[in-house]
């Protein structure tokens, strides 16, 4: 029981990073000193002496590894808390001595890489490197229940339901909580939400911390497809209080707008790190109480668009649903439409959908709309959300 609690709580954080929180051109692919991990301002100061340890001259040794492994895994559990995309391009440095390609690569090591593919987006990459791994691991070894549940994310977020589910299931031997909250997320894209629901609710009142926290979250997205408002607020705000978490965090503030509740939104976003996702909510917030900062906002993200852009690496992969709300607030719905049809090709996930479904009826694509009509009926996946973005785009 001890050993099932310690996988759920040391390996959940490499499978929940599929909204990405970085740019792969942001990402350093340089070792770090120790004095610059350490002068990473975001970084919690518990962590900051073990970093310092873990990024001297590696020997490849034994020690080191465990060493690199454990601040490499802290360092994307931080990443995913405040949105540094530094955390994780120095978690990837970390884990250079062992190149995931190299065929005696220690397993966790290689997991960690595909980890950090899968916050990439690279999610074919990612796979394929979980493949390895548990072709060459048993169900008792930490390596496999870490792989297994990556590769069940990474299936969600693509939309292949059937081998998330598998993988979801083969979990049960060796982390049965954690198995349970993985096949109910699978149910909640799948359409079964009366399914899900309840098996949510167990598993927060049986686990705590950061597993408790996913629990809840995924409740919450559960609810608020179902259209049940008020429950899905009080899973939100219970979903943060178990375990902060910028993309929950993220997802409340966007429920709280579709709410009009931009005060409280605003509240959400408080002190968080000044991504992309978080500067576009402040700016919609800025926006919908009329607030004289929302020019210097939209401004901000219209740089940031274009320097992605021009570099070739942001607007048609990685943060193409941002970008694409982004633009069809301001009214540029071809423009929206584009970009959302780019993220469909990557990410298959409810919120996906939904700014496809807005972006179609905006720019008025028949076929876009039938396309999503189509996704709805072969997945049987239920979002009053989606439903009512078809509804009205048909006035």
């Amino acid at each position: 029981m001890r050993r099932t609690r310690l996988l759920c709580r040391l390996l959940l954080l490499s499978a929940l990073l599929g909204s990405g929180v970085a740019s792969s051109a942001t990402l350093s692919s340089v070792e770090p000193t120790p004095g610059a991990v350490v002068a990473t301002q975001l970084l919690p100061r518990s962590l900051k002496q073990s970093l310092r340890d873990a990024t001297r001259p590696a020997g490849a040794t034994q020690v080191d590894l465990r060493q690199r492994l454990a601040a490499a895994r802290k360092l994307i559990e931080v990443g995913r808390t405040n949105g540094d995309p530094r955390t994780l391009g120095y978690a990837e440095s970390l884990l250079a001595p062992w190149p995931p390609d190299a065929p005696d690569a220690p397993l966790d090591a290689v997991v960690l890489h595909a980890t950090i593919a899968q916050s990439r987006h690279a999610f074919a990459r990612a796979a394929t490197l979980l493949d390895r791994v548990l072709e060459r691991t048993r169900p008792d070894e930490p390596a496999y229940a870490q792989a297994l549940l990556t590769r069940a994310t990474i299936g969600q977020v693509t939309g292949r339901l059937a081998a998330a589910r598998t993988d979801c299931e083969r979990l049960a031997q060796v982390a049965r909580e954690v198995a349970a909250i993985c096949v109910a997320s699978v149910d909640v894209l799948a359409g079964e939400l009366d399914a899900a629901v309840p098996l949510l609710r167990i598993a927060a009142a049986r686990t705590s911390d950061s597993v408790r926290s996913w629990a809840l979250a995924v409740l919450a997205q559960a609810y608020e497809q179902g259209g049940e408002r008020a429950s899905a607020d009080a899973a939100y705000r219970a979903a943060l209080s178990a375990g902060d978490d910028l993309v929950t965090r993220l997802a409340y503030a966007d429920f709280l707008l579709a709410e009009r509740l931009p005060e409280q939104a605003a509240n959400v976003l408080d002190d968080a790190p000044a991504t992309d996702g978080v500067v576009l909510r402040q700016w919609r917030i800025a926006r919908e109480l009329r607030k004289p900062e929302a020019a210097a906002l939209e401004q901000r993200l219209r740089t940031r668009l274009a320097d992605a852009r021009q570099r070739g690496d942001g607007s048609d992969l990685l943060h193409a649903r941002d970008w694409a709300q982004f633009e069809l607030e301001r009214g540029d719905a071809s423009e929206a439409l584009r970009l959302a049809r780019a993220n469909w090709r990557d990410q298959r996930e409810p919120a996906d959908l939904l700014i496809l479904a807005r972006a179609a009826g905006a720019a008025r694509d028949d076929a876009t709309r039938a396309e999503v009509r189509t996704w709805l009926a072969a997945t049987k996946l239920q979002d009053v959300r989606i439903v009512t973005a078809l509804q009205e785009a048909q006035r």
